[in-house]
């Protein structure tokens, strides 16, 4: 009996595609922002995904390290090269796993960053795009937890010149409070706190001071920030030295 169970634990596995460790690409892209080494560790994981949600999670980070291989590069042409790309990798992902919110966000990330480097009479174009990709992941899907999702909605609204900046801030009161426990997200506090100065409404500034107070504890807290919150902490105190 017990040779018949492990055959069958054995098939199972098999069907399911075995287990997949993303701690290597996952690594090199949060701790060592080496987004190209990321995209290859990714790439020779791929033909390794053998279910639909493997496939998807392997691809939402393709999407991810495209995108910040397109913020590192300086022309145009690489720009779109990279998010056009990362825009391709997000749509692999919703399509293997539609209730995968990463895809959603990744693409959503790459299609603003791309038209960014269109002319300006294209970039609107690509707002209800956007806003589609985060209100399926709060609204289809639920997922009223996902910091980012707020965050990015914020930054839309903010940006945009028909969409109310008052919504923007309280989207990025949203995007703060559902950060995750044990998270710092410096760039979501400072985000809000830069919108609270610029607003300028009643208490604004001085709630953006006492953000900036609590990010910079939590930040000096860390035994070993990553680089993308050490260029996180330039812009809080920037933005401290502007509110003195």
């Amino acid at each position: 009996m017990s040779l018949i169970i492990t055959l069958l634990s054995a098939w199972l596995l098999a069907l399911s595609g075995g287990p997949l460790s993303f701690d290597a690409a996952d690594a090199a892209f949060e701790r060592d922002a080496d987004y190209a080494k990321s995209c290859s560790l990714l790439l020779e994981m791929l033909p390794k995904a053998e279910t639909p949600a493997q496939k998807a999670e392997v691809y939402w980070r393709l999407s991810r390290a495209e995108n910040m291989l397109g913020e590192g590069v300086t022309t145009k042409e690489e720009k779109r090269k990279h998010f056009g790309q990362g825009i391709r990798y997000a749509e692999e992902a919703i399509a293997a796993d539609p209730k995968n919110y990463n895809g959603y966000m990744w693409h959503c990330a790459n299609v603003g960053r791309d038209v960014q480097t269109k002319p300006l009479t294209q970039q609107t174009s690509a707002v209800p795009v956007m806003i589609k990709d985060l209100d399926t992941i709060l609204e289809t899907l639920g997922r009223k937890d996902c910091s980012e999702a707020w965050q990015a909605k914020s930054e839309i609204y903010w940006h945009h010149p028909f969409k109310s900046n008052d919504t923007a801030v309280e989207y990025a009161r949203k995007a703060v409070r559902t950060i995750p426990n044990g998270e710092l997200r410096l760039r979501t506090r400072v985000w809000l706190a830069e919108i609270l100065y610029e607003r300028n409404k009643g208490g604004d500034r001085a709630e953006a001071k006492t953000l900036l107070s609590d990010a910079r504890k939590r930040y000096e807290s860390l035994s070993q920030p990553t680089p993308a919150e050490r260029k996180d902490f330039k812009k809080l105190v920037a933005l401290e030295n502007k509110c003195k």
